[in-house]
This record gives C-alpha cells, structure tokens and sequence, in this order.
C-alpha cells in the first residue's frame, strides 16, 4: 500500500489521503495497479483484492487517528464489485468494526462505471452513501458523457484527469471548457480536484479553473505508511493553519 496527498487549494490542508495498490513483482519491481488491473478482473480476483484493501484502508484509518491524524482515506475499486450485495455488506461490517465515523472512507471508481447504470445499480450506489461512505468518480475526461448521470447520484468528489490539465493544453477555449465543467459540477455539490499536477505552473492552472484541490508529484510521490506519517506531520508543521481543527477531527 502507498500513498498521495489530495490538497486543497484553499488553505493547504489534506483533504484526503488515496490509497494505492502496488504490486512487489519479484523480477520487474514495484508494479502500478493499472499495469495487473485487467489480470485480476479476469482471474475473478477483483472482489477479493478490493475488500483487502479496504480493511487494510480501515486499519490504517486508525493508525492515523492514533497518530492524532485524522484524515480520510480513498481506495480505488475497478467498477462493478461496488454494485453487488456483499460488497456493500462487507463495508458496512467493517465500518462498524473498526468504529469509524461517516466520512472517513472514500471509494474512488472509474467513470466509464456510470455510463450505464440500472436502477438497482443507482440504488446500491445510493445504499453505499447510506453507510456514510463518500464516492469519487475518477478518470473524469477520459469518459465526459459520465455528466448526463452524475446528477443522479451526488457523488463527493469528481477528479479530472492529468489530460485535461497538461501545460501544452492551457489555451482559452479549452480553459473555458474545463471551467464549464468545473462550475456544473459545483453545482451539484461536487469537489473537482485535478490529479497529475507535477509542476507550478500546472497547480497554478488548475486553480484558475476554480478546482477545490489537487494531486500530484508536485506534491509528493506516493508514500509507503511508515513516509506517509512522517510527511504529514512534516506538512503540518510547514502548514499550520490547514491542520484540522478540533471541530472538524470531530466528524471523523
């Protein structure tokens, strides 16, 4: 497991920590997740891999709590595993088990995943939110037709995709286009948060589209737990006025 900052833009602050899945290949390397996605998908593996993820996200949830680092976690899912019946059942469990309060896991999922949603799959969706979990719709620009359904669902987060904020991009239609999208979705109560922001220039794009946050390597590159601590604690102090408050660690 390892690790990437979402920052806002408004104060500095965490507002939340995405969890990534790294595969210790014994030839090739630390492997991304998207190089062995498909593998697992194809091997049946998904919903397995996805609810160890999750009780790891929760362990560490409380680690970071321990640590007096209340912040959120995300956790990638590939898609389809979070419209069925024991997925949503084995999250409620662990919410309860680990005693952790609405707000503090986020699922992040594909965006192609809401192009074609039946009823009983808005309504899982709808059921997941239920239990406090907040959702993400990620790779937002690979799939745009993903805005005729988000109006139904009221997801939490939409992040643009690195493709949308390259520099070479950064001319005046396609900048009013990005803020178009940015200004719909604020609309329906959505954070856009921009992920691929590798430099300043990139960060400072990113918020004149008006985005609520970002990652990126700007940033940090993803940490193991053992860095993931240490940065925050290190973040917060270089930061003071973006560490949470004791109102909002409240609702954790």
């Amino acid at each position: 497991m390892y690790f990437q900052p979402i920052v806002r833009h408004e104060d500095g602050g965490i507002e939340f920590l995405e969890l990534l899945l790294r595969w210790q290949h014994p030839k090739q390397g630390i492997l991304a997740a998207n190089v062995f996605i498909d593998d697992i998908r194809l091997s049946g593996l998904a919903l397995p891999v996805a609810q160890f993820v999750i009780e790891r996200a929760a362990e560490i949830a409380m680690a970071l709590k321990m640590e007096n680092l209340s912040i959120p976690l995300s956790l990638n899912v590939f898609g389809p595993e979070m419209l069925h019946e024991e997925f949503i059942e084995f999250i409620d469990g662990v919410l309860q088990e680990h005693q952790l309060n609405p707000g503090s896991l986020i699922i992040e999922c594909p965006a192609a995943l809401f192009l074609s949603l039946t009823p009983q799959e808005i309504a899982m969706i709808a059921r997941l939110k239920s239990l406090g979990v907040k959702l993400c719709v990620d790779g937002f620009g690979e799939a745009p037709l993903v805005l005729a359904k988000l109006p139904k669902l009221s997801v939490d987060y939409v992040k643009i995709g690195q493709s949308l904020t390259r520099e070479h991009q950064h001319q005046g239609q396609f900048k009013a286009m990005v803020r178009g999208v940015v200004e719909m979705q604020q609309q329906l109560n959505s954070k856009v948060l921009c992920e691929g922001v590798e430099t300043l220039e990139q960060l400072n794009f990113t918020k004149s589209l008006n985005t609520y946050g970002a990652q990126g390597y700007y940033f940090a590159r993803p940490l193991s737990s053992v860095g993931m601590i240490s940065w925050l604690k290190q973040w917060n102090a270089e930061h003071p006025t973006s560490a949470y408050s004791e109102s909002s660690l409240s609702g954790l």
